[in-house]
């Protein structure tokens, strides 16, 4: 198909040439109109098979299969992973993995007494006496058993309200958490309990002149711990950390 157009072509541009040139005889005259009738002729039909000119006179579809493609532009590759990490310092994405993440700085703990700690206005908290149990019992209605090989370290704290007013004590609110550090040795975190009497969680009105017995419990290794030399509680509470000597 391509090829029988090109002839066509080729023929009539020629027999424009022979009309004005001749084939060794004398040169034919033409008129202008004639001349003018055959460049527009010419061009009509050289406009309608070329294919690569689409804005010609009239646009001819050409199949696939003659449709030369060697001048085709190439696809976009993606970039990969390899190509990104060729490309020129500081034009790297961003990633988590490369960004620097600051480290969390733990406040540092100070020492102070319970009740400082605690920040309780008008009420005097005090650690008043320790014991080894292998349960804990409140008032014959309650009991909780330590887990196997292990002895509860039962800590009673006095609530005592020094002032001249009753006054609202809500340790639940202020969420403290307890860790003990016994005899030098072992640091255990304060057992979560129901108990209504657990400092962690205690919420009462303490009248002026009164006290209220409060507990805190930690469960030590039995083969360890068989008596207690010394005590520090470690107390977290309002993002500070507090160390406060006991015995």
């Amino acid at each position: 198909m391509k090829k029988a157009r090109a002839k066509l072509g080729m023929g009539l541009l020629l027999s424009a040439l022979m009309l004005t040139t001749g084939c060794g005889d004398k040169a034919i005259q033409l008129t202008e109109e004639e001349e003018e009738l055959i460049v527009n002729y010419a061009a009509h039909v050289v406009s309608k098979f070329n294919t690569r000119q689409p804005d010609g006179l009239v646009h001819v579809e050409v199949p696939a299969e003659d449709m030369d493609t060697s001048e085709e532009t190439e696809p976009i590759e993606e970039m990969t992973e390899t190509d990104v990490g060729q490309l020129p310092d500081g034009a790297q994405e961003m990633t988590s993995e490369n960004i620097e993440q600051p480290e969390e700085e733990v406040p540092e703990a100070r020492q102070a007494t319970l009740t400082e700690a605690l920040g309780l206005t008008g009420v005097e908290a005090l650690v008043t006496s320790t014991e080894l149990k292998s349960s804990y019992i409140e008032k014959e209605y309650y009991a909780m058993d330590a887990s196997a090989g292990n002895m509860y370290l039962i800590v009673h704290v006095v609530l005592k309200n020094n002032g001249d007013a009753e006054t609202n004590c809500d340790m639940l609110a202020m969420a403290p958490q307890f860790g003990a550090e016994v005899n030098g040795m072992m640091t255990v975190p304060a057992e979560t309990t129901i108990l209504l009497n657990d400092l962690s969680t205690y919420q009462g009105i303490i009248p002026a002149g009164d006290s209220e017995e409060t507990v805190l419990l930690f469960q030590v290794t039995a083969d360890t711990v068989t008596q207690v030399d010394s005590l520090t509680l470690n107390l977290t509470v309002n993002g500070e950390n507090f160390v406060i000597p006991c015995m």
